[in-house]
């Protein structure tokens, strides 16, 4: 199943639910052992339910952000493709309207994003693995 996501991507505030009790690769982990994209089911983080969606296309998200740094992933300039989605359901219900367009990306097999840096202005070129900057742009 692992060759077939491309991306992990989860909501803010479920994120926060879970952010000091699970390290990300060990959510990484979790997500590619224990799903199937064929039939996903929910999967339970720490006590917590989590649904899961896979899109196969962009997601269209409004805002992404990475771990490292928390910077501003620039939507129009990365396509994502093989896209997993966790969110837990009373997370999303703090939302506004249920609309949670902020996202932040876990995982991804790309080996460069184009970032917004989070001191400064304009677009980066940063190492997907490393999250350091290799351009600036």
């Amino acid at each position: 199943m692992k060759n077939n996501i491309q991306n992990i991507f989860i909501d803010l505030k479920s994120y926060e639910l879970i952010q000091s009790k699970i390290s990300v690769d060990a959510l990484v982990s979790l997500v590619f052992n224990g799903i199937d994209i064929l039939k996903i089911q929910p999967i339970f983080i720490k006590g917590y339910p989590f649904m899961l969606e896979y899109r196969s296309n962009n997601p269209h998200l409004t805002y992404m952000y990475t771990i490292p740094g928390y910077h501003t992933i620039d939507p129009y300039e990365n396509e994502f493709t093989k896209n997993v989605i966790l969110y837990n359901p009373k997370a999303i219900e703090a939302y506004e309207d249920n609309f949670c367009g902020a996202e932040i990306l876990l995982y991804t097999n790309k080996p460069s994003l184009i970032v917004i840096p989070y001191d400064g202005n304009g677009l980066s070129r940063m190492d997907s693995s490393t999250g350091k900057f290799i351009q600036r742009l």
